[in-house]
């Protein structure tokens, strides 16, 4: 919680990029993503935003790979749309 309230004090591009890598907020992603509440079937309305949620948080990646300009990271994300579109 501590490195939540961090980012949000201090939101510039370094810090965030900094507070993104640290171990605390790693766990509280891996938690997130790999909880089994996450992936439970409740209803359509969680299957919908769940699935939006995913597609944001790709395109956001796929931003920031075209403003680095991260090939490898292009090509992952550009991946990891194409469910989204077939």
């Amino acid at each position: 919680m501590q490195a939540l309230q961090q980012i949000r004090k201090d939101f510039d591009a370094k810090n965030f990029d900094t507070m993104m890598s640290l171990p605390e907020f790693q766990d509280v992603a891996a938690d997130y993503v790999y909880q089994e509440l996450c992936k439970e079937d409740n209803g359509p309305m969680k299957l919908f935003w769940n699935s939006y949620l995913e597609m944001v948080s790709i395109r956001l990646c796929f931003i920031r790979a075209t403003r680095k300009g991260n090939w490898q990271l292009h090509l992952e994300c550009v991946r990891g749309m194409f469910p989204c579109f077939f």
